[in-house]
Protein backbone atom coordinates (compact mmCIF):
# COMPACT_ATOMS: atom_id res chain seq x y z
CA UNK A 1 0.00 0.00 0.00
CA UNK A 2 1.31 3.42 -0.98
CA UNK A 3 1.71 5.88 1.88
CA UNK A 4 0.85 9.43 0.99
CA UNK A 5 2.54 12.35 2.67
CA UNK A 6 0.54 15.45 3.43
CA UNK A 7 1.82 18.95 3.94
CA UNK A 8 0.11 22.05 5.25
CA UNK A 9 -0.19 24.90 2.77
CA UNK A 10 1.57 27.98 4.13
CA UNK A 11 -1.12 30.29 2.78
CA UNK A 12 -4.54 28.68 3.20
CA UNK A 13 -3.37 26.02 5.70
CA UNK A 14 -5.21 23.20 3.97
CA UNK A 15 -3.76 19.70 3.83
CA UNK A 16 -2.08 19.09 0.50
CA UNK A 17 -0.88 15.82 -0.99
CA UNK A 18 2.89 15.91 -1.46
CA UNK A 19 2.40 15.25 -5.18
CA UNK A 20 0.37 18.46 -5.49
CA UNK A 21 2.66 20.58 -3.37
CA UNK A 22 4.19 23.58 -5.08
CA UNK A 23 6.82 26.11 -4.06
CA UNK A 24 6.07 29.75 -4.77
CA UNK A 25 8.57 32.49 -5.61
CA UNK A 26 9.15 33.20 -1.92
CA UNK A 27 10.12 29.56 -1.36
CA UNK A 28 7.02 28.74 0.66
CA UNK A 29 5.25 25.40 0.36
CA UNK A 30 1.79 26.14 -1.00
CA UNK A 31 -1.00 24.25 -2.70
CA UNK A 32 -1.53 24.62 -6.42
CA UNK A 33 -4.54 26.90 -5.92
CA UNK A 34 -2.57 29.35 -3.78
CA UNK A 35 0.30 29.19 -6.26
CA UNK A 36 -2.02 30.23 -9.08
CA UNK A 37 -3.63 32.96 -6.98
CA UNK A 38 -0.18 34.20 -5.99
CA UNK A 39 0.93 34.39 -9.61
CA UNK A 40 -2.10 36.51 -10.48
CA UNK A 41 -1.86 39.04 -7.67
Amino acid sequence: MLTRTFYICRQCHCEVDSLLMETNKKGLDVCFTCLLLGEVS
